[in-house]
């Protein structure tokens, strides 16, 4: 019936209440197709899969191939935020893959539901091989579940089902894939967790059956010594241990020996933070494990300090292990982390396929000079260089990321003696000199003498350090092997051919035989000063 203020007094329909009358049911089927739309339009005709709030999120389950992984926001105070992995596979996480990753659930949009399907449609084998489901929990308590079936062999979507959707509804490969990729694309794909270096205070090294013990004492690394005493240390480090006893300490009944900083700081770098070039399945890594030489690991680096661990799951905070196989490769170096199997670089056994000596202090001055508070050097009876330990500025070493040689000011040779270098540079002079000698290495290890005539008088250098403890003398000259106790071992051969230069101690008289490029370079800066 045609409502009557539609009619005029003629009984018609004028033309202008005609096109009014079907603008009007225009409007009212768009308005009802619009509010349909507000609730339906992602559920029927396609959109985002997911109503999230990222925020909201408090964890995930995946279901893949017979498994399940369980990812969750860690609730702990001090650790709120951070992502954990349980469930068939237990794992550090990536935490920014996490939230890109969440990010793309956002994002991710499912064509519209297909015609005469029903949810987890047979037809789509939502129980087969390739089948998977993820559902997400939020803090409001709600669940959001998405099954993804087959695929289309024709147009590559994969059949999907669950979020709300009345039936089945393709989605793109891409999506899929992702999921599928789980949880591997997710875990860390660095070795361990990142962790402050000074943190570390003690480090179990496993190489087979044998473990030794690396501990922070002092502010300097110790090793235990082993128990086949200084001859498993290797040659250099076994040698000079054997005939000196300087630096080797008594705690808890035990000979410690003196570490070597940087070679310690290196093996905590390639044991850490060395890249996972891939993860590989389960399947093929579990009944590989002893293959591998990872059940037990070949060697296996275990790092205890205060809070270095950050996932809660952990039986300890205070703990982090990693194990090694030897390298398949030059690419390819197996490792196990939390059981699962890694592929790593080669460059992660620099240190782990070296001897335990190469861990000890073997340098000929052992810091000395740099722990020093001022020095003086002399050169054939004239000053060449003296400085001492200041406020003012500080050089780092990087590999450590914490200052080695500290506010060291040169006053000698004085400004005025080098007026055209800059401040820098002038500092420079005894850092530069400092930093040589805290690297000068041990060539040979040669028996005490205390008969000063073991060095030539022509090139001799005295080098003069104060510390807190005491002062030290240093002597550096070309050695007088005719001065060496009867039956000693012969200097090492020089590749230049000139006399050996060695570094004797006039306290101890201990002598170890150096590179001759001090001598040098103290020549050098002396030629220096003559020229001004």
């Amino acid at each position: 019936m045609i409502p009557r203020i539609f009619i005029d007094r003629t009984g018609k329909v004028p033309r202008s209440a005609s096109i009014l009358g079907v603008v009007l049911v225009v409007a009212a089927v768009a308005l009802f197709f619009a509010s349909r739309r507000e609730t339906s339009d992602d559920l029927i005709l396609g959109g985002h899969l997911f109503d999230l709030d990222n925020s909201s999120i408090e964890g995930f389950l995946l279901t893949h191939d017979g498994a399940q992984f369980r990812f969750d926001r860690d609730t702990v105070e001090n650790n709120h935020g951070y992502w954990t992995l349980r469930g068939a596979t237990s794992d550090f996480l990536n935490q920014g893959a996490v939230a890109q990753f969440l990010v793309q659930l956002k994002e991710a949009r499912g064509g519209r539901v297909l015609p005469g399907t029903e949810p987890e449609d047979r037809r789509y084998d939502f129980n087969g091989p390739e089948s998977l489901r993820l559902t997400i929990f939020t803090s409001d308590g709600r669940r959001q579940s998405l099954a993804v079936g087959s695929s289309n062999p024709v147009t590559g979507h994969y059949y999907a089902s669950g979020v709300g959707r009345p039936g089945c509804f393709p989605v793109t490969e891409v999506i899929q894939h992702r999921l599928a990729s789980l949880p591997a694309s997710l875990q860390l794909h660095v070795l361990l967790p990142r962790f402050e270096r000074d943190l570390i205070q003690k480090i179990d090294l496993q190489y087979g059956q044998e473990t030794h013990l690396l501990r922070r004492m002092d502010q300097r690394w110790w090793i235990r010594q082993p128990a086949k005493g200084s001859i498993a240390l290797g040659s250099a480090a076994g040698a000079y241990h054997q005939q000196y006893d300087d630096r080797r300490m008594m705690d808890d009944n035990q000979v410690w020996l003196l570490g070597n900083d940087s070679a310690i700081s290196r093996l905590l770098y390639e044991t850490s933070e060395m890249v996972v070039n891939d993860i590989p399945a389960t399947r093929w890594a579990q009944p590989r494990l002893q293959e591998l030489e990872l059940d037990p690991p070949w060697r296996r680096v275990t790092l205890h300090g205060a809070g270095i661990n950050p996932d809660s799951t952990e039986a300890s905070g205070d703990l982090l292990e990693i194990g090694f196989g030897p390298a398949l490769d030059n690419d390819r170096v197996p490792a196990l982390r939390r059981g699962n199997v890694l592929m790593t670089d080669a460059e992660s056994l620099r240190s782990l396929g070296a001897p335990l000596g190469d861990f000890l202090d073997v340098g000929a001055v052992s810091f000395l000079v740099a722990a020093s508070d001022s020095l003086r050097i002399w050169r054939s009876g004239e000053l060449l260089i003296r400085g001492f330990r200041g406020e003012a500025s500080e050089i780092l070493d990087m590999s450590r990321k914490r200052p080695m040689v500290e506010s060291w000011v040169t006053t000698f040779p004085t400004r005025d003696m080098r007026p055209g270098m800059t401040e820098l540079a002038y500092q420079g002079l005894v850092r530069y000199m400092i930093t040589n000698l805290d690297r000068l290495e041990i060539l040979a290890v040669l028996p005490p003498v205390m008969d000063r005539r073991i060095l030539s008088n022509e090139e001799r250098v005295v080098m003069e350090i104060y510390t807190p403890q005491g002062n030290q003398k240093l002597e550096f000259g070309y050695l007088n092997a005719d001065y060496l106790p009867h039956g000693s071992r012969s200097p090492v051969g020089t590749e230049d051919s000139m006399a050996p230069v060695a570094l004797w101690r006039p306290q101890t008289g201990q002598l170890l035989q150096v590179p001759g490029h001090i001598l040098v370079t103290l020549r050098n800066h002396a030629s220096a000063m003559v020229r001004r």
